[in-house]
């Protein structure tokens, strides 16, 4: 592969990593840490999707936001239920509107992206909480999402992915 081959943001990236601009993760204070999360996944010009939705759930104590990339087309689609990285404490549906649209498209799937409570503000179980019923949601209004009740999955990277699991 040569430096052409590499997507540009991707080169970006690890120019910016390559630097030295990251510090060690365990240096940085929580919202140090949130805003570099946020500008390292920052998307300039984010890939079209078919829409983007915005809206919140009732979660176990309050409001759960849940951002939905529908695909171009018509339904239904398989539903996936992502949860952000960001070791619990990191990430968030902004910091990730790239990936998620990115996989809406690839998969041709209805991406529904979870905003659960993080730590510290909010200690473990609460995001796991969070993305239990996101996720029960999800299935249950599949198909209001254009989605097929009988194809819902679940998905996440790093501290996502350990939610995933769990869930």
């Amino acid at each position: 592969m040569t430096d052409s081959d590499l997507d540009p943001q991707a080169a970006a990236m690890l120019e910016e990593l390559n630097a030295g601009v990251a510090p060690p993760s365990s240096t940085l204070s929580v919202a140090t840490g949130r805003k570099m999360l946020e500008n390292l996944f920052a998307v300039e010009d984010p890939e079209p999707v078919g829409t983007v939705t915005d809206l919140e759930i009732q979660g176990p104590n309050g409001p759960v936001p849940l951002r939905v990339y529908l695909p171009d087309g018509e339904g239904p689609f398989p539903v996936v239920v992502f949860f952000h990285g960001g070791g619990w404490v990191r990430g968030s549906l902004d910091a990730y509107e790239g990936p998620c649209r990115l996989l809406t498209n690839e998969t041709d799937c209805v991406v529904v992206s979870v905003d659960y409570r993080r730590a510290p503000e909010h200690p473990f179980p609460a995001g796991f909480e969070d993305c239990y019923r996101a996720a029960e949601w999800a299935a249950t209004h599949a198909a209001d999402l254009q989605g097929d009740p009988d194809r819902v999955a679940v998905a996440g990277d790093s501290a996502g992915g350990n939610l995933a699991a769990a869930v």
